[in-house]
């Protein structure tokens, strides 16, 4: 009898194996949150599904079971989920009720990749280079600034920072990222700002300091490949896609995750790609998704640094002779 826990993250070559096993009569237990959309597990709800028995457990029904089960998921967890995530985010489908998630054609990241992201182990992931940290300012008075420190393919836990005006807010960041502990002996990090409104004040504020280097991002504006997407903020939301793919690595952050599922894509006249705007995604999530954006933020181009000008070099004068 094989009872395999977390059988969705299990690798084909174990199956395999097993498979061979199974011959002389051999059982096989499978148990998982559906949390990928390929491999055996998911294989034994659809194709396979008339060679297993499957049972579905939610953790809302597992919640309501009276006298209540020590370990199981308990009400007020549900209900933390169900507003930190929203009852139609695949995160809450999977996490929650236990169903594989219906990613929908038009996301522009799938569940798949923000899991897997999520459990990539530390030999895994490149973390070389400088200290990036995306910095998204809040808009309203609900909303998160938050700060996404990265560095290669790592995005390290968000940090929120309170709010200020620009300089107080700026202070406050630095003072948050030094706290943190991600600073190598004598780094200046690198914050690319979401300078759109109010986030110029914290841009204007940062550039005047020597302790940082202040990158300003305008996502209304055009992208880097105009061809293909309507805006620079569609172009990053790709960009942010692919480095998942390639292999990024993201802190367990449910606010985030729900965020960096959540939007979706069109194409317009001229075939280029649309994402949503920020404000169709907060009436969507009933918040602003600040903590996705600034993992995003943390992934813009940066433009090479200019190097000073260099002194001219002295001419020497001719000599003069006399007769």
């Amino acid at each position: 009898l094989f009872l395999l826990d977390e059988a969705s993250g299990i690798p084909e070559e174990i199956f395999e194996a097993i498979e061979g096993n199974r011959a002389g009569g051999a059982k096989v237990v499978l148990a998982s949150n559906p949390t990928q959309q390929s491999g055996e597990f998911y294989e034994s709800h659809h194709s396979k599904r008339r060679f297993y028995r499957t049972l579905e457990i939610s953790s809302e029904e597992a919640a309501e079971v009276d006298p209540p089960i020590p370990g199981l998921a308990s009400r007020a967890w549900v209900e933390e989920k169900r507003e930190e995530w929203g009852e139609d985010s695949p995160l809450y489908a999977v996490r929650v009720r236990g169903r594989f998630a219906q990613q929908t054609s038009d996301a522009v990241i799938g569940l798949g990749l923000v899991l897997d992201a999520l459990t990539r182990e530390s030999d895994e992931v490149s973390e070389h280079g400088g200290l990036v940290v995306g910095f998204d300012v809040a808009r309203f008075g609900d909303d998160e600034t938050m700060l996404a420190p990265r560095r290669g393919q790592r995005v390290f836990p968000l940090i929120p920072v309170s709010q200020g005006d620009g300089p107080d807010t700026a202070a406050r960041a630095m003072v948050a990222i030094a706290d943190a502990g991600l600073l190598r002996e004598g780094e200046v990090p690198t914050l690319i700002v979401d300078a759109n409104g109010v986030g110029a004040s914290v841009f204007d504020a940062l550039t005047r300091r020597a302790d940082c280097e202040a990158v300003a991002v305008n996502t209304a504006t055009a992208a880097s490949k105009p061809g293909d997407y309507i805006n620079l903020r569609a172009e990053l939301h790709f960009i942010l896609k692919a480095w998942l793919r390639d292999g990024g690595a993201l802190p367990d952050d449910g606010r985030m995750q729900s965020e960096l599922v959540a939007p979706k894509y069109s194409v317009d006249g001229r075939n280029r790609i649309k994402v949503e705007s920020k404000d169709e995604i907060r009436a969507r999530l009933r918040r602003s998704p600040d903590r996705a954006d600034a993992v995003m933020l943390s992934l813009a181009p940066v433009p090479p640094k200019k190097l000073p000008p260099s002194p001219p070099k002295p001419v020497r004068a001719a000599p003069t002779w006399g007769f």
